[in-house]
């Protein structure tokens, strides 16, 4: 045995046990070394170490071989390398095809020497060197093995920081992660099954060397974390936006029976009073007490329209109804409203469209010196739509009080407000409710 000989052993067997790693690719490094021995001092076994390089390639980084081309591989190289040398440059372009970066510059460069040697031989060219063309070999063997090492200390590291690489940049559902941790892994057979009922995933990989699996498990450990943390968020806005929907409905139905309870116990006697008055003043012939009471009868007018404004709440709804409540609403308007009414929907959401036509006709009129406002009411593909149009001064605040409470109170039934308001353009809002 030469010291090249000698040398290029001892590399393997250095390099296996520098790597770190899955010890069985260590191993299988290990194996080369001893191979490699065995054909300096055997001639016959001198090429079988090609079949022990070419399925640790294979089978890099887990030290098992991965997929139908690394299976043939190591099932095919040692009888390969032993009966029909030729063979092992095919191997070695499947094992460029199929490896990572390591395996295929290493299966790269072996390949190509063979095939390059196979052919000065076959075609018998003068000028071939066959010392020469040994010692090329050996030195890429040498290159080999000091790489080993370097390429599965960064496999290694690189598996580490699989969590940061796959989970950084947006949320990833369990399917999704398990299609790209099997093309990071070389496994495309990964799957990620999720037991029902508890926070806990199991995965089916066929890589099995610790740093594979502790950066397979930590992975999915975040994935099932934040997707159970996601569930956690979507529940509780479910019900933050419950209880706001119940607060709405609440205020809508107390405030509907103060209005009720006023009206019976203010607004009818009033409107009694107001009665009699007349019938009184009707019979009346002085005309100092006629004035009197037309004097009073006036007063009692303003009172009444004072409290139907105060204690007006909000009418009947449902079904329709917005209509005829909206042009009652519109018929005391003291500038033109055009209204056009196509759709209907539930109480409550005919409730929450009737109060973003009053506030937006109140706006319309006190801020915007608007001369004319559009209402108009109709069903489309997202929902049931109002929308409030006038030809005033624009500028509307959509943050300011009113319009903000108008779209929490949409929001609390899953709608949606939008006010578009360009200074001297006029004021459109368009309300959106889902259904």
């Amino acid at each position: 045995m030469g010291v090249l000989d000698l040398l290029i052993g001892v590399a393997f067997v250095v390099s296996a046990l520098a790597a770190g790693g899955p010890a069985a690719e260590r191993l299988l490094f290990c194996a080369v070394a001893v191979v490699w021995t065995a054909g300096a001092v055997f001639p016959p076994l001198g090429l079988l170490h090609q079949g022990a390089l070419l399925i640790a390639l294979a089978s890099f980084p887990s030290g098992r071989p991965r997929g139908v081309a690394g299976w043939a591989i190591a099932l095919s190289a040692v009888p390969m390398s032993l009966l029909w040398p030729p063979g092992v440059i095919p191997l070695c372009a499947m094992a460029a095809l199929a490896g990572g970066l390591f395996p295929r510059l290493a299966a790269t460069g072996i390949g190509l020497f063979l095939g390059a040697q196979w052919a000065l031989v076959r075609f018998q060219v003068e000028n071939f060197d066959p010392a020469a063309a040994l010692a090329v070999y050996d030195v890429l063997l040498l290159l080999v093995a000091t790489a080993f090492p370097l390429a599965a200390r960064a496999t290694v590291a690189a598996r580490r920081r699989l969590a940061d690489r796959l989970l950084a940049e947006q949320p990833i559902g369990l399917d999704e992660l398990a299609t790209a941790l099997g093309h990071e892994l070389g496994d495309p057979g990964l799957r990620i099954h999720l037991v029902p009922g508890e926070n806990v995933a199991s995965v089916e990989h066929t890589g099995s060397d610790p740093p594979t699996a502790d950066a397979v498990a930590a992975v999915v450990r975040l994935a099932t974390a934040r997707l159970r943390l996601q569930d956690e968020r979507q529940a509780l806005l479910r019900d933050l936006e419950a209880s706001r929907a119940r607060l709405v409905a609440t205020a809508d139905r107390e405030r509907a029976r103060i209005a009720a309870e006023a009206r019976a116990g203010v607004g009818d006697p009033l409107l009694a009073a107001r009665g009699g008055l007349r019938a009184v003043r009707a019979r009346t012939t002085d005309p100092e007490a006629a004035g009197m009471l037309d004097l009073v009868d006036r007063e009692l007018d303003a009172a009444t329209r004072e409290i139907s404004e105060l204690i007006g709440g909000l009418p009947r709804l449902g079904g329709g109804l917005i209509e005829r409540a909206l042009k009652t609403l519109t018929a005391t308007c003291p500038i033109p409203v055009t209204l056009s009414v196509h759709a209907s929907g539930t109480s409550e959401a005919e409730s929450a469209l009737y109060y973003v036509c009053c506030e937006s006709l109140a706006n319309a009129v006190k801020h915007a010196s608007a001369s004319v406002v559009t209402i108009t009411l109709a069903r489309t593909p997202k929902g049931l739509v109002a929308t409030i149009a006038d030809d005033g001064q624009g500028g509307a605040d959509p943050a300011g009080s009113g319009l903000q409470g108008l779209a929490d109170r949409l929001a609390a039934r899953g709608g949606r407000l939008r006010v578009d308001s360009r200074p001297g353009a006029g004021t459109v809002v368009t309300a959106t409710l889902p259904g």
